[in-house]
């Protein structure tokens, strides 16, 4: 009887440590931090205000090329006295000879744009350059008794379509291991990342993904390779220690350059790329 309690006792460890090897939840996460934004200081009027606008999507007529249509912005801004933020959604539109900029403070903070008209139903007040995309020089306006103002800005920090990418491996929901993408693969302008296969293999561990970025990073669909993608394959290998053993990547899809043949195999990402014959 005790030699059988001894022999329970002591495989209640090795089963709890097993089990917990069992449950164990691998995951590879990603992250892509952009600074597609603008913010901007100076006069409404006397009256000092900061400005923070971000590009979203495009907008105008139906059937009108991506080229010529408007950017879309939404943002706020504030009156540095108060800094109370007063909601901005507006168009801002880069081509020659159409070129014009509203921002609308919208009466209902629900409201949208229309996406041919690039106007909201209501709105209380509207920055305008009519006849450029220029920010730094505009006029205010009100809705409700027709005042104007100037207004005089200065970029504070200008957008910028560069990017930063990076991988974190997690277990358990935990963060153990943080990889700069960007930096690795000397890319400044990754725009998605994709995961294929992640296995645990020989104590190692082996993700396969694909990740990209635009071939002509802000162009609205102008031009050579305006809608281009640049597409990569990537594997990536973890040793025991969780550090990074190595990145091999291959770009395997281009608007503008040469593109190389390579494939992974399902359920076995350790086998890495592999060319195709």
């Amino acid at each position: 009887m005790y030699k059988l309690l001894a022999f329970i006792i002591f495989l209640i460890p090795l089963f709890v440590s097993s089990a917990f090897a069992q449950t164990t939840i691998w995951d590879v996460q990603h992250d892509i931090k952009r600074d597609n934004y603008l913010l901007l200081k100076g006069t409404v009027g006397k009256y000092p205000i900061t400005m923070y606008l971000e590009e979203r999507w495009s907008c105008g007529p139906k059937g009108q090329a991506l080229q010529w249509k408007s950017r879309v912005y939404k943002g706020w801004y504030y009156y540095d006295k108060v800094q109370t933020k007063i909601p901005l959604i507006g168009a801002i539109n880069y081509s020659d000879g159409r070129s014009y900029v509203n921002l609308y403070a919208p009466k209902n903070l629900t409201d949208t744009l229309d996406r041919q008209t690039c106007v909201p139903p209501e709105y209380q007040e509207v920055f305008r350059n009519p006849s450029g995309y220029e920010l730094t020089f505009m006029q205010w306006e009100s809705s409700d008794n027709g005042n104007h103002l100037p207004v005089h800005l200065e970029i504070v920090h200008p957008k910028s379509y560069e990017t930063t990418a990076s991988l974190q491996l997690t277990r358990d929901g935990i963060v153990l291991q943080n990889f700069d993408l960007s930096e690795a693969t000397g890319l400044q302008y990754i725009d998605f990342i994709q995961n294929l296969d992640f296995k645990v293999f020989d104590h190692d561990l082996h993700l396969t993904f694909t990740f990209g970025e635009r071939t002509n990073p802000g162009s609205s669909g102008g031009g050579e390779c305006g809608m281009g993608v640049e597409t990569y394959l990537a594997h990536l290998h973890y040793n025991e220690q969780l550090s990074v053993v190595q990145l091999n990547h291959k770009r395997i899809h281009s608007c503008c350059c040469s593109a190389e043949n390579y494939t992974v195999e399902n359920g076995a990402p350790e086998k890495g790329l592999l060319k195709k014959p």
